[in-house]
């Protein structure tokens, strides 16, 4: 350790540029070590951006399955270099032709890797390899050189040109040494070794190291949590701060079997040491390796054909994913019926999808499937969302808890649905019963909704089951309620009579109640809502509605009542007060649907009581 002075200039570790100035003597090592400074200026800012794949660098299966083609693409290293692929797709062939000895066979082939195989393969004849590329350069063209003693005449040449390439080569991977080391399970080793539909999956995440980090989760203090398969490549100096893995693939009877680029492809980010272990599930490296088990599963999924079975093919599933819509796809496994939710919502659910580890078929996780309304709209391929139960229920949109009344909806019927994040003050969210739309009033709130169902929809006389569906701007959701025709207006009239005699006097200790009788001459059995009102208004609080036996009847009171039936009830006073002098009047009013009926009475002068 130094001491460095405040104020002071530290140059240990800078960038020595060349220091021009009139008359100095420039040698070919001045020039050389300029560019050497701007060079190390580059690498600083490349490895502040972070080693990774910019673009293109696309690796595929050669059509004559012992090649890989390469497209064009850009990429820095973890020491700051940046290496470009200008050609459009390049081929490199990873079989050549033998000579054979005299006496031997003929027409072989065998792979040859540019390095050599480091490690010994997994299983005899079969091998994992991760391609890589690199800086490399090479001079070009020729210039005239003049030896210091040639007189000024050029008798030989040098290169005119260094230019900065690039070269591919192979890392020969043990697999089972690597999954032993991150902890893969008996199963995965299977998988691995025997080379099932698995394979391709369990060595994609073998590199994504997804157990590494479910076991960081389990134990994030512990010591015995294990980096990735590629963090151990680095760890080991297979993969050095010169490299950026591309692909990794198996090779097996002489041609290539699997590639996948982003088992070890990952955007560029700032890398850092992650002390202590926990500190790897944060920040843009942690999220570059969610992107990437993101779109690793969906490049798999793009080149699997015919019905496709989860299970069969994958062991581990990204936290969300679109899949296309099938009968076989979820055989086995948990999953909630599809509900619709909004184009906007998907969006915000596959981002936030990337902050949660991949599920584990083997672990029985439960799913929640999702439809698209506008893709169902345009009538486009029908295709699902899929996201674990972990993540936010879409993208917690509305919720119906209730529905009043309980029983069968009648059309033109006015009902409420209880419920929460309706986003009533953000947009009026539109409600539907098999898609006829019904605005609601004004009354409503973010947890009710007050709804007429539509009287024109079309149900039999005996009803169906609808879809009730609320939208928000946040989703979508829907219960099955049962609708039945609306019944036509009532007919006939209501009598509304008070069977005791007006008050005639004070309304004092030996005056306190009146009764009333309700008779019904409707058509048919209905509900009939009572209410009364008395002038003057601060009279209001002395009296009170009564059952036919003086108990109290509630503020919103409602009678059934059928064709022919009556219903006895009261009014009386309440409080040990008086009625002061004065006119007042009683307004008793019944109604049923439409029909109404208004009883007054009251009296003209109440005389002052006796001091």
């Amino acid at each position: 350790m130094v001491d460095v002075l405040l104020g002071a200039s530290y140059l240990d570790g800078g960038i020595a540029a060349v220091d021009f100035f009139n008359g100095r003597v420039l040698t070919a090592e001045d020039l050389r070590d300029q560019q050497a400074a701007e060079a190390a200026r580059h690498r600083r800012l490349g490895r502040a951006a972070g080693p990774g794949v910019v673009s293109g660098f696309t690796v595929a299966r050669g059509a004559d399955g012992r090649s890989l083609e390469i497209t064009a693409g850009l990429a820095v290293t973890a020491a700051g270099d940046v290496i470009e692929l200008a050609a459009d797709r390049v081929r490199v062939p990873l079989s050549r032709p033998v000579t054979p000895a005299a006496g031997g066979p003929c027409g072989q082939a065998d792979f040859t890797d540019c390095a050599g195989p480091e490690t010994p393969m997994a299983v005899p004849g079969q091998g994992v390899y991760v391609l890589a590329v690199s800086p490399a350069s090479g001079g070009r063209g020729q210039a005239p050189r003049v030896a210091y003693d040639a007189g000024g005449v050029a008798r030989d040449c040098g290169p005119r040109y260094q230019v900065a390439g690039l070269s591919f080569h192979l890392l020969a991977v043990d697999v089972a040494g690597l999954a032993a080391a991150g902890g893969l399970d008996v199963v995965d080793m299977t998988a691995l070794t025997g080379g099932d539909a698995l394979l391709r999956n369990v060595l994609a995440h073998l590199f994504l190291g997804t157990v590494a980090a479910r076991n960081v989760i389990a134990d994030p203090l512990g010591a015995g949590t294990g980096p990735s398969a590629l963090d151990r490549l680095r760890s080991e100096g297979r993969l050095t701060p010169s490299d950026v893995a591309l692909a990794v693939f198996t090779w097996a009877g002489g041609s290539v079997d699997v590639v996948d680029r982003w088992a070890v492809r990952r955007a560029p980010v700032h890398e850092r040491i992650p002390s202590p272990p926990w500190t790897s599930l944060i920040g843009a490296a942690r999220a570059a390796v969610s992107e990437a088990v993101f779109l690793q599963f969906h490049q798999h999924l793009y080149e699997l054909t015919g019905p496709i079975r989860a299970r069969d093919h994958f062991r581990y599933l990204p936290a969300a994913g679109l899949v296309p819509a099938s009968d076989t796809f979820f055989d086995g496994i948990r999953v909630r019926p599809p509900v619709t939710i909004s184009a906007g919502a998907v969006e915000r659910l596959l981002r936030e999808s990337l902050t949660c580890p991949p599920l584990d078929l083997r672990h029985d996780p439960a799913l929640y499937l999702y439809e698209v309304r506008e893709n169902q709209q345009a009538g486009a391929a029908s295709y699902l969302v899929f996201a674990s139960a972990d993540l936010p229920d879409g993208d917690e949109g509305p919720e119906i808890l209730a529905i009043h009344p309980s029983g069968p909806l009648r059309t033109g019927q006015s009902i409420q649905i209880r419920g929460r994040r309706f986003d009533w003050f953000a947009r009026r969210p539109p409600v539907s019963l098999d898609g006829t739309e019904a605005m609601p009033a004004d009354g409503s709130t973010d947890r009710k909704l007050l709804v007429t169902v539509p009287p024109k929809l079309d149900v039999p006389e005996e009803g169906r089951t609808c879809t009730l569906t609320v939208t928000s701007g946040r989703g979508t959701d829907s219960v099955p309620v049962i609708v039945i025709p609306g019944q036509p207006p009532l007919k006939g009239v209501l009598v509304l009579e008070a069977i005791t005699p007006l008050l005639t006097g004070p309304l004092g200790p030996a005056v306190t109640a009146m009764r009333f009788r309700l008779t019904s001459q409707l058509d048919r059995a209905a509900d009939v809502s009572l209410r009364f009102e008395v002038t003057p208004d601060r009279l209001r609080p002395l009296l009170v509605l009564t059952d036919d036996d003086g108990g109290p009847l509630p503020g919103a009171t409602l009678f059934g009542v059928a064709p022919g039936e009556h219903r006895d009830f009261g009014l009386r006073r309440v409080g040990g007060r008086v009625l002061m002098p004065g006119n007042f009047a009683i307004v008793l009013t019944a109604v049923a649907d439409e029909i109404t009926v208004t009883w007054v009475g009251g009296l003209e002068h109440l005389p002052r009581p006796p001091r």
